[in-house]
């Protein structure tokens, strides 16, 4: 039943054509979100840290956001995806959703599409984007996946967007592995100032 409700928000009612962008803080607002009907296709989708995902951007798969003991279905002995479902959301309709497995990680997919669903079975509710994406090494069907949710995919680290700008954390994390590496003697003092002026503004929020 949890499925079924969860096809029903997801699956398009009719097409229709495709606006220019959406934000997390517009898909989030009542008022906005009920001019948008299931299967609106947008060209870009912001997320609330600011990341824009845009038709023909590149994304790379990550890692499945809770263990496998969270999931009833499995490749092997590899846990499934929790956000992305091999195939488009319309045959999941029929067959069900097969969710992707881990050993996907790594793979490197380009945006065909992103639409919108609400997250109830009513307009006056917020909207979601989801993102048909496809692996380009892969010449056939199965090559082809629905990215369920795609906010709460980056955030949970199951989609990777290689173009977002460093948090903090990372700008952090990037300097001190610099440090390092010039404590090592593997990079020059230069080498250490010039990332340590790039990184600076990110990590004092200038």
């Amino acid at each position: 039943m949890k499925q079924l409700l969860l096809l029903l928000m997801i699956v398009p009612i009719i097409g229709f054509g495709q606006e220019e962008s959406l934000t997390y803080q517009q898909a989030n607002n009542i008022d906005y979100a009920k001019n948008y009907k299931n299967g609106t296709e947008f060209r870009s989708y912001t997320t609330e840290n600011g990341n824009v995902i845009s038709v023909g951007d590149t994304l790379i798969i990550g890692s499945p956001s809770t263990d496998k003991k969270q999931y009833n279905e499995y490749t092997g002995n590899l846990a499934v995806f929790s956000n992305i479902i091999i195939g488009k959301i319309g045959s999941a309709a029929l067959t069900g959703l097969n969710y992707l497995s881990a050993n996907c990680e790594g793979n490197k997919v380009i945006v065909e599409h992103i639409k919108v669903s609400h997250t109830k079975l009513k307009k006056k509710s917020p909207l979601l984007a989801r993102a048909f994406v496809k692996n380009p090494q892969v010449m056939n069907l199965a090559s082809g996946r629905t990215i369920l949710d795609l906010e709460k995919a980056i955030k949970q680290g199951e989609v990777i967007d290689p173009n977002a700008p460093l948090t903090k954390e990372q700008a952090i994390s990037k300097l001190k592995e610099y440090k390092d590496l010039l404590d090592l003697g593997m990079i020059t003092q230069q080498d250490f100032e010039k990332m340590k002026v790039e990184l600076s503004p990110i990590i004092l929020g200038k």
